[in-house]
């Protein structure tokens, strides 16, 4: 038998990717299976591999985000 983190991150590959329809459905899987929370389960499937939580020196948990942005280019005030 899976384990639930390895069931989340079996569903959580391309969800990101799918329609808000299909976004609709998978969750209900999960629930059935799993016993999570509606909102719980879409939360973990689309937040899945995107933080991770380390500790620093001091022992104290540091929440590591792992989101890459795009930063807007800046067109100085005019307007071309």
């Amino acid at each position: 038998m899976q384990t639930k983190r390895e069931i989340i991150y079996e569903a959580s590959k391309g969800y990101n990717k799918l329609s808000k329809k299909e976004k609709g459905r998978k969750p209900d899987n999960i629930v059935a299976g799993d016993g999570y929370n509606r909102d719980y389960a879409s939360r973990l499937l689309s937040q899945h591999d995107k933080y991770t939580y380390v500790k620093d020196a001091s022992g104290r948990p540091c929440k590591l985000v792992a989101d890459v942005r795009k930063k807007k280019k800046r067109s100085m005030g005019r307007k071309i």
